[in-house]
């Protein structure tokens, strides 16, 4: 499959949006019943705190990733770093680029970690603060190699201002512009 067919931004921001509307009542729910008291045994209290930790990371996954599929996952992302980018570019001017050539060594990257994601999921009051945290899980397909130099302690966009030997540059593709 061409690269160039699949890499419509717009449909994964459609997608994105109304995963967001889709989990957050969700999300909050089982947030709801995690926080209504307590638990009357431990059992219950860690049934309670499995599905609550289940859904959180179905509904993150399901805003960044949309699908497993690698024309979600990895080609129809928002943000390419640099040397992603660059490798697409390469593969599309080799006149026979397939996404078989461009995937391998790509990482899908959570710009705000899911832990801290995870974490912040906890603290909503409501199922619009609950889409407002959902709204910053966002994703960015870097290299191997890029991913390896984000800095770890920081969170967010400045794990990519602040990596190890050299800022990881972004693109994004919505705005046409580097980050």
């Amino acid at each position: 499959m061409s690269l160039g067919k699949i890499a419509d931004v717009s449909k994964l921001q459609a997608a994105r949006a109304a995963n967001i509307d889709l989990w957050s009542p969700v999300v909050f729910a089982a947030l709801q019943r995690l926080k209504s008291g307590p638990a009357t045994e431990d059992l219950e209290a860690l049934l309670l705190d499995r599905q609550f930790n289940v859904i959180a990371h179905q509904a993150i996954w399901a805003v960044t990733e949309i699908s497993a599929d690698v024309r979600w996952k990895y080609c129809a992302q928002r943000y390419f770093s640099a040397d992603t980018l660059a490798r697409w570019k390469k593969l599309e001017s080799s006149g026979i680029p397939k996404m078989s050539q461009f995937v391998p060594g790509l990482r899908h990257e959570h710009v705000v970690e899911r832990a801290e994601l995870k974490s912040m999921l906890e603290s909503a009051t409501s199922p619009e603060g609950v889409a407002a945290i959902l709204e910053k899980a966002e994703s960015c397909v870097v290299t191997a190699e890029e991913d390896r130099r984000l800095n770890k302690s920081h969170q967010g966009w400045d794990r990519y201002r602040l990596a190890k030997t050299a800022p990881v540059r972004v693109w994004d593709r919505l705005k046409l512009c580097w980050r």
